[in-house]
């Protein structure tokens, strides 16, 4: 839950596997395989831009050809993923085959050489380590790290008294990975040298109690019982039990001690990160969702509309609409999408700490939750595997809050994923469309007409009847006058949008532009003003410059423009 703390796009990643599982047949195959995947999955997700080493371990196992069926299983399983353009490979084989035997005590072992070599390569032609910094940050680090290696942080404090762009520095020094450092009220003080300091505090509090146990847990059941027991099965994490997870001294298995300072600054980062939300009551302490372990049984609710929340790894653009379309196959969003590791807690945390119905409980579970939002009932749910979070809801207008939730926990604690993700509503059966594009329809009092079959409907009143938006003196007398072509302002100018899509579209294809490529270009063009006006002038521009380009389409985007206006 909290791994998404620790990856940075600046990085190298060697991703460890026992390549006997893959050589075998049946289960124990396709759990190391899926295992992997999950491992891909996030790291594409979350450091898009770095690169992976995939190491297969126990060579001195296997023969020849048992190495090359291992190659064959990798390249067929994830042939399609996304992560593929992440990888270094080793010659012909796109993963590292190391001989336990001899990796550890021989250090001109081929594999191990090549490996290095990879990685030292891959490094190197990195950005982040051509980026220029001043020297006396370095000539500062340097002196911190040799004078004490065992430091776990540093104060901010003592920084500026050594380095007067202290702020600054830490910054580029946590997107290089030297140090940790949020610049956050509560957080802002402790600069982060030992990662491991860090792991040790969350993985004390989440963990799996039956395979990981503590010197302190004891001492919580005996002196805590009530408090432990409920933190155990119900993941509420009482005040009281912070001494016994996170001790005075060291003790065994819990190599650090925390002051009451220590204690406060990790209680603060899991509160940013999502990883725990107060309760009601702030003196029940906190509730810890990534701990929750029953499943929920929900409330009978009917007449519910269902959403889902998706993350692409290449961009949302690719879940969007194409042309004048607003609707989305439901087959075609899938396609590609993946659940981050650790973002269904949070995003329960996030919707956990917002205002609640007083007179309903929450009900949280670790596959799903219900909410009551002031008086709007409010479910969402992951499956095992899924590639999309559900979200089921009686009033459409509570799309909002689950919109700003998603929003706040990517740009907080996953930021990668920021315009790679979308919101979208199921109109009917395997048809989606992009809530985005309804709440700011909403927001602008207007309708959003879409093509359905021969029908024309009106998506705002369709999600939110009571939204108050404007309609046609007659529904009836509007639609026929949209298929009809009869002139009428607010009508004609959808038509032209409608049109202006379409046509923008047939452009860029003549263009040589890839279909899945459109809505990126069109972004680009389009988005800098609200009745395009940047937009239709930079494609004026860009048009000068295009030779398959009809003869009067400069005059129809000039009355585009006009119209718009």
């Amino acid at each position: 839950s909290f791994m998404p703390m620790l990856i940075t796009k600046n990085a190298v990643y060697v991703l460890c596997f026992d390549m006997t599982n893959l050589s075998s047949e049946g289960q124990v195959q396709a759990a190391s395989l899926n295992a992997m995947c999950q491992w891909l999955d996030n790291l594409t997700l979350l450091a898009p831009s770095s690169k992976i080493a995939l190491v297969g371990t126990h060579r001195d196992g296997l023969q020849a050809a048992d190495i090359e069926a291992v190659h064959g299983h990798l390249k067929s399983e994830f042939k399609a993923h996304p992560s593929r353009k992440q990888w270094l490979w080793n010659e012909d084989l796109c993963f590292f085959a190391l001989d336990n035997r001899l990796s550890g005590n021989s250090p001109s072992e081929p594999v191990v050489v090549a490996l290095r070599a990879a990685i030292d390569q891959a490094v190197r032609e990195g950005d982040y380590v051509n980026r220029e910094v001043l020297t006396a940050w370095l000539v500062w680090y340097d002196d911190l790290r040799s004078k004490d290696d065992t430091r776990r942080y540093v104060k901010l404090e003592e920084v500026k008294g050594n380095v007067p762009e202290a702020d600054l520095m830490l910054d580029v020094f946590h997107e290089f990975g030297l140090l940790l450092h949020f610049n956050d009220e509560r957080l802002r003080d402790f600069a982060v040298l030992d990662p491991e300091w860090l792991v040790a505090a969350f993985s004390a509090v989440i963990r799996d109690f039956d395979k990981h146990k503590l010197p302190g847990d004891k001492l919580a059941e005996r002196f805590e019982d009530v408090a432990w027991e409920g933190f155990k099965q119900k993941a509420t994490l009482s005040n009281c039990l912070l001494k016994y997870l996170w001790p005075d001294k060291p003790d065994g298995k819990q190599r650090f001690g925390f002051t009451p300072s220590e204690r406060e600054y990790c209680l603060s980062l899991l509160s940013k990160f999502h990883l725990i939300s107060e309760m009601k009551d702030a003196s029940q302490g906190y509730l810890v969702p990534a701990l929750l372990r029953r499943n929920v049984k929900y409330s009978q609710q009917e007449n519910e509309y269902t959403a889902f929340i998706f993350f692409n790894p290449e961009s949302a653009t690719n879940l969007l609409p194409v042309g004048a379309e607003l609707f989305v196959e439901e087959d075609h969003a899938l396609q590609g999408c993946l659940v981050p590791l650790g973002l269904f807690p949070r995003l329960l945390c996030t919707l956990y700490a917002k205002p609640k119905n007083a007179r309903y409980k929450p009900n949280v579970g670790k596959d799903g939750a219900e909410f009551w939002l002031e008086t709007k009932y409010l479910r969402v749910e992951q499956q095992p595997r899924s590639r999309a979070i559900e979200v089921f809801v009686k009033d459409a207008s509570v799309l909002d809050e689950v919109y700003s939730a998603v929003e706040e926990v990517v740009s907080v604690s996953m930021p990668t994923l920021k315009g790679r993700w979308a919101l979208m509503m199921r109109y009917r059966d395997d048809v989606l469309v992009p809530w985005d594009m309804i709440s700011k329809a909403v927001k602008d009092k207007r309708q959003l007409l879409c093509a359905d079959g021969e029908e024309y409907v009106d998506l705002v009143s369709w999600a939110l009847p009571e939204a108050g938006c404007p309609q046609p003196k007659s529904a009836a007398a509007g639609m026929d006058k949209f298929k009809a072509g009869t002139p009428d302002p607010e009508l004609g100018n959808i038509r032209m949008i409608l049109q202006f899509s379409t046509f923008l579209g047939a452009i860029l294809t003549a263009a040589g532009v890839p279909p899945t490529a459109h809505g990126d270009v069109a972004m680009n063009l389009l988005a800098e003003h609200k009745y395009f006006a940047n937009g239709c002038q930079k494609l004026l521009d860009l048009l000068d410059k295009m030779e398959l380009v009809p003869h009067d389409f400069k005059e129809r985007v000039r009355a585009y423009n006009k119209a718009f206006h």
